[in-house]
This record gives C-alpha cells, sequence and structure tokens, in this order.
C-alpha cells in the first residue's frame, strides 16, 4: 500500500527545492514553506483541477523546483485523465 500523501504540517521544513500539489487546498500551511505548497481546487473539485492542471504545471515549470509531487487524485472519470497526464509529463 502507498504512504499517505504528507499533510503540509508534515514536510520538513528542508524541503525548499521541493514543491507538493494537494488536490484540494490544505487547511493550514507552515510559514517556511508557503511558496512551495499550491493546490490544484480549493475544495478538491476535480473538474476544476483538471481546467486548472496546465497552468499550475507551466508556473511549476518556471519556478525552477528541483522536485514536484502531487497528492493522488481519485482514480476514477476525470481522476483518471488527470492522473494520465501527470504520468506522461513525468516521463519526459
Amino acid at each position: 500500500a502507498e504512504a499517505p500523501f504528507p499533510s503540509p504540517a508534515d514536510l520538513p521544513p528542508a524541503a525548499e527545492r521541493a514543491a507538493r500539489v494537494y488536490l484540494r487546498r490544505p487547511p493550514a500551511i507552515p510559514e517556511p514553506l508557503k511558496g512551495n505548497i499550491f493546490w490544484l481546487s480549493e475544495d478538491g473539485d476535480l473538474a476544476e483541477a483538471a481546467r486548472n492542471l496546465f497552468a499550475l504545471m507551466r508556473r511549476l515549470d518556471t519556478l525552477g523546483f528541483d522536485r514536484i509531487d502531487f497528492e493522488p487524485v481519485p482514480a476514477t472519470g476525470l481522476g483518471l485523465a488527470i492522473t494520465d497526464r501527470l504520468r506522461r509529463a513525468a516521463a519526459r
């Protein structure tokens, strides 16, 4: 089984070159990580997440992170399309 995607509060402060992308806006983001935490939707709506995915990926690409971790999305409907797009991007 996959380990759960950690909440921002559980991330080590040394993650400054890593971006974390959540499906929904996290309830609290530690101050040192505010520039490293992103989300696809305010409330976890998959349609909104799909609409925001490409713009966020382009933005993250310009910010120069060494690593970008995406929270897994539900493996149904639009979630499958989002996951497919992320897998193809990771393969490049």
